[in-house]
C-alpha cells in the first residue's frame, strides 16, 4: 500500500494521531499498524475504558454495535479528544 492516500497526507496525520497521545483502538483489522508510515513511536495504548483517551478509533460492520457502543466510546475520550468510526466499503 502506498503511505500516502490521495492527498499526499499521511495517515496519522489525517486521523490527528500525534506523539504522546493516549489510543485506544478497537475491532482493528490485522493489518492496521502496517497501514502507517508515520504512527509516532511516544504512544500510549489505553485499553481500560475508565481511563480517559485523546484517541478512539473504531472499527464496525454493524451498526447496531456501533450504536451501542458508541456512549462508551464518547465517556472514555478528553474533552478535545476525538474518535473516528470505521466500517469496510
Amino acid at each position: 500500500m502506498a503511505p500516502t492516500g490521495y492527498s499526499g497526507t499521511t495517515l496519522a496525520k489525517k486521523l490527528g494521531i500525534k506523539s504522546n497521545s493516549r489510543v485506544r483502538i478497537v475491532n482493528e483489522p490485522a493489518n492496521y499498524y502496517e497501514l502507517f508510515t508515520d504512527l509516532p513511536n511516544e504512544l500510549f495504548h489505553i485499553s481500560d475504558v475508565n481511563a480517559p483517551k485523546d484517541f478512539v478509533h473504531y472499527f464496525t460492520k454493524d451498526l447496531k454495535a456501533l450504536l451501542t457502543d458508541i456512549g462508551q466510546l464518547r465517556s472514555e475520550i478528553f474533552p478535545n479528544g476525538m474518535i473516528w468510526i470505521s466500517w469496510p466499503r
